[in-house]
């Protein structure tokens, strides 16, 4: 391959390939999770909740397409959750799971908590019933910094916890 022209194209198609692989492994999928209608009407209690007597329900819900940026979020959830409140986990006062919305029995959370894209909610629980929730959108935010991302999770749980 004498000619610089052939050597242009190839250097050229190399980069477009790096440039595509880069951009396509760094997207976060924030803005690409279009939900579907819920499946239960608004109000009515999920089969999930119904005899829960855990205080805490910490959420992660996804769809069944998930990028990397999906799956550190989950993990550095579940890892926050395990290793600050493990008594609370073994002991039944916190709940952990991770919910796909796309599954039919589970469609209804997405109206619930106007979930727009992968999130997670923690929901406060008395009696089994739901006091408050709340959705942590920062998630996105701190997941390029796992030990600031932990604290969020740990310093909102224990706020929603009523400071335990």
């Amino acid at each position: 391959m004498k000619n610089p022209r052939t050597w242009n194209v190839l250097i050229v198609a190399g980069m477009a390939i790096a440039l595509t692989y880069m951009v396509a492994s760094s997207n976060d999928c924030r803005g690409s999770v279009v939900f579907a209608e819920p499946s239960q009407p608004p109000g009515s209690t999920p089969p999930s909740q119904k005899a829960e007597t855990k205080e805490l329900a910490a959420y992660y819900f996804h769809t069944t397409a998930r990028c990397y940026t999906c799956k550190l979020i989950e993990n550095y959830t579940a890892d926050a959750i395990r290793l600050h409140f493990a008594e609370d986990l073994s002991s039944g006062r916190i709940q952990w799971r991770a919910i796909n919305v796309q599954e039919p029995a589970n469609r209804y959370y997405i109206q619930k908590y106007q979930l727009y894209t992968k999130s997670v909610v923690l929901v406060r629980l008395k009696n089994g019933q739901e006091v408050k929730h709340k959705v942590l959108n920062d998630t996105w935010n701190l997941v390029r910094n796992r030990q600031s991302f932990e604290e969020y999770i740990v310093r909102e749980v224990r706020a929603i916890m009523g400071g335990s």
